[in-house]
């Protein structure tokens, strides 16, 4: 059968318009009121998922067209759906005209209109360039699911200071357009967190911003409309997953702490969905990996903030090197890997001691982001030779290996170049600079739970 929960898409006239933090606050004030609530971003914003997992309690996933396909975009949906009261999904800030006979999934409009999503689009009234009416008409114009407007930055210009959320929507009801669900007050900026492309810092979000952004929210939107209008989305159609659940048969430790927890948070999911207890470590305040492990997950890092404390915790350091060199399963990403190395070197010249689990060195360097797929070139950890995944990379760190260590696998790039890049240096070990998402093929999380299962204590 079919399943029926409240989704909304939050979208924007524009990419710094205030969508990303409007689902957050969303988020929020929707816990506040005791709904349980899970949130999507629609590209891979890594940093923005982060934060939604800690505000919400449950894993934020990654609904991307360009590294799943069609059945595997329905599965997360599904997934995300069970145990939730309402799913909100971040979008891309792309919303394009589209029509149910024409449309692209690289679009907020193109996956509202494919998953019978309800719309919440936000529109920035400091940034327009032409009037108001203009602008609803270009991005509503023939779309077919029910949508609401969320203005930012009410009475700023260009129409005039004393525009009030009332003003707005008496506009919009002339021209025949829905009216607003509130707005938001121009001595407020819902896009001043976010500070690049790569989206708002986990660490910037304090617990009293938070508080303030949640009250914000609920004093300037009417939410309860906006749960009615979440309730308005179509039932998803039924679909099937080849896999059943496994019980508990391992513990996997996972890197996250202030420091780290930047992952495709699908595939945290995939290893418990087959049958990983995931234990959460600290390499910022830990001085030992937690006991009875059978695997650890390093996943990405804010290494320029912390380097100096992280190689200061040589006792950890050392922890995780003894563990690999063990037998112990060890799979890394993006700085998480370079974390791993001998030694990693920042932007900045800082040199910084790493685990050493990676003879060589790390160098940072300009991020350049592109999607990727990666072919395992023989049998690796995480699975068999020529195996197709997708995954995502900010091509930001440079590796120097020393003699004798070997790439297993290849990654094509976007624009079609290729790199060897996948490291095995120990038998039970993996190493990456990209971030791979498993749920582009389900077989490398049970893979890597299979081999922690052999290891289990």
């Amino acid at each position: 059968m079919g399943v029926k929960t409240g989704r909304i898409i939050i979208s924007g006239n524009d990419s710094r318009a205030g969508k990303s933090l409007l689902c957050l606050g969303l988020a929020l004030a929707l816990k506040r009121r005791g709904l349980t609530v899970s949130c999507l971003v629609t590209k891979p914003s890594i940093a923005e998922a982060q934060v939604y997992n800690r505000v919400t309690q449950r894993f934020a996933r990654v609904l991307d067209p360009k590294m799943l396909n069609l059945h595997q975009l329905l599965l997360v949906l599904h997934q995300v759906s069970s145990g939730s009261n309402l799913v909100l999904i971040d979008g891309s800030g792309n919303f394009e005209p589209s029509s149910i006979d024409d449309f692209k999934l690289d679009t907020d409009s193109g996956v509202s209109i494919w998953s019978k999503t309800s719309v919440v689009l936000v529109i920035d009234v400091s940034k327009l360039q032409d009037d108001l009416i203009k602008v609803v008409q270009k991005a509503l114009g023939g779309h077919e699911l029910p949508a609401q407007l969320v203005l930012n930055h009410v009475g700023d210009k260009p129409f005039s200071e004393e525009l009030s959320v009332k003003q707005a929507d008496e506009i919009l009801t002339r021209a025949g357009l829905p009216n607003s669900l509130g707005g938001i007050p121009d001595n407020y900026d819902l896009g001043e967190y976010v500070g690049s492309e790569a989206g708002f810092k986990p660490i910037l979000l304090s617990h009293s911003f938070l508080v303030e952004l949640e009250r914000l929210i609920e004093s300037s939107l009417d939410i309860d409309l906006l749960i009615k209008l979440a309730e308005q989305s179509n039932e998803l159609p039924d679909t099937s997953y080849r896999f059943a659940p496994l019980g508990r048969r391992c513990r996997i430790g996972i890197a996250q702490d202030s420091c780290f927890g930047m992952c495709i948070q699908d595939n945290l999911d995939l290893l418990r969905f087959f049958g990983a207890e995931l234990v959460p470590f600290s390499p910022l305040a830990d001085t030992e990996l937690p006991e009875r492990l059978s695997g650890i997950y390093i996943t990405g890092g804010n290494l320029v903030d912390y380097g100096p404390e992280l190689s200061a915790n040589r006792e950890l350091l050392a922890s995780i090197r003894n563990f690999a060199e063990s037998g112990g399963v060890v799979y890394s990403e993006g700085s998480g890997t370079a974390y791993l190395c001998e030694d990693y070197v920042l932007k900045r010249d800082e040199v910084h001691g790493g685990a050493g689990v990676l003879p060589g060195i790390a160098e940072e360097r300009e991020p350049n982001q592109s999607y990727y797929t990666q072919v395992s070139e023989g049998s690796i950890l995480i699975g068999a030779g020529g195996e197709l995944m997708k995954g995502i990379s900010a091509r930001d760190w440079k590796f120097v290996p020393n003699p004798g260590i070997s790439c297993s696998t290849k990654i094509v790039f976007e624009d079609s170049e290729e790199l060897a890049e996948g490291f095995q240096p120990l038998l039970n070990t993996f190493c990456t600079f990209g971030f791979l998402h498993f749920g582009s093929r389900p077989e490398v999380a049970r893979q890597f739970v299979d081999v922690c299962e052999a290891r289990v204590f």
